[in-house]
């Protein structure tokens, strides 16, 4: 169709390497999507979003300007122009970064229910080598119906070595098409262990006895430490933007009174004043930006930590920002209004 093609071409802007470093990004994630209009498709939504929000400055222009003013000045459109490309380029960096992300999570995902399946799988492998079946026909049949992904990889790969037979063209080829550390290790392992001589089925037994340990292992991490998380969590939503919401009501009242009392503390009392000496003017809607940059900051970092602990993924975490920093600001306002009705009742 029409549209594919024009897809295809907007996805052909970006250099070879990219596109390459996508496909086998989609191949990974079992996506058979063509690359190009995997890309092209993506391009072009991210482009029209973003030049939809670049508009909104001109939408919202009367609203911006002063309207007492009967004609539009140059520096005001400079501003617009400034304004609308910025949103563009924010809103293009956002929505790619958005795609590029569900990507990632998406092969995360896969590669996570391959790794569990695969102790299983060899299991059954090494059961068909022992019943007699040759090292090709026992990884091809191997692949059960309810391994999932991985019974699709498996009947890939070895519809291409059918030709030849080859285990270990097989063997290669799957570690390619699955982003698993795991599984090239275990391949690796495999390869070297029937070049010296070993026997491949109690081989196969080993590597999977290993990894049902290995997944044992990491449950127990995650066990322990999801109490931390959620310690940490707890801290971020619930504590920081309790202790932000005193500080900026403190910070209000010490400015408003050092504002109202120093025009009249004068001689002797103002020696007995000093922290009044000097006026400063700070305005609420100052310390609520900082407040919010400071709990973006900080949601984001720890989000990032969270990743890192239990996944051991920097990346893995930027899927809790979004729910921890709207929690944590929800709470800074709620927290803010309370204080502040406290402090007024007291008052």
């Amino acid at each position: 169709m029409i549209r594919y093609r024009v897809y295809k071409k907007f996805g052909r802007v970006l250099k070879d390497s990219v596109r390459q470093m996508f496909s086998k990004r989609l191949m990974h994630a079992g996506i058979k999507t063509d690359v190009d209009l995997w890309i092209g498709l993506r391009l072009m939504i991210i482009f029209l979003f973003s030049f939809g929000i670049a508009l909104l400055p001109w939408a919202l222009f009367k609203y911006m300007i002063d309207t007492t003013v009967a004609t539009t000045t140059q520096e005001e459109i400079v501003q617009l122009i400034v304004m609308s490309l910025m949103m563009f380029i924010t809103s293009f960096v956002v929505f790619s970064f958005m795609f590029y992300m569900h990507l990632y999570y998406v092969i995360d995902d896969r590669t996570k229910r391959i790794e569990n399946i695969l102790p299983d799988y060899l299991f059954v492998m090494s059961a068909n080598l022992r019943a007699g079946m040759s090292p090709f026909n026992a990884f091809r049949l191997a692949a059960l119906p309810d391994f999932g992904p991985l019974k699709e990889e498996v009947d890939h790969v070895a519809s291409k070595a059918a030709t030849g037979g080859s285990l270990s063209r097989a063997l290669i080829e799957l570690s390619q098409r699955v982003d698993s550390e795991l599984l090239r290790r275990t391949i690796t392992f495999f390869e070297k262990g029937t070049r010296a001589g070993g026997k491949m089925a109690e081989l196969l037994e080993v590597s999977a006895e290993e990894m049902r340990k290995v997944h044992e292992l990491k449950k127990e991490m995650e066990i322990q430490t999801k109490s931390y998380m959620i310690f940490i969590v707890f801290i971020v939503i619930f504590i920081i933007p309790l202790l932000l919401s005193i500080s900026s009501q403190f910070l209000q009242i010490m400015v408003k009174m050092r504002n109202e009392q120093a025009s009249v503390v004068t001689g002797a009392e103002f020696g007995r004043f000093q922290f009044l000496k000097t006026q400063i003017n700070i305005e609420p809607a100052f310390i609520d930006v900082l407040a919010t940059v400071s709990l973006t900051c900080i949601t984001f970092l720890v989000s990032i930590f969270i990743g890192t602990i239990s996944e051991g993924k920097l990346l893995y975490g930027i899927k809790y920002y979004p729910i921890v920093l709207i929690l944590s600001l929800i709470l800074y306002v709620a927290f803010r209004f309370v204080v502040s009705s406290m402090l007024s009742v007291l008052a």
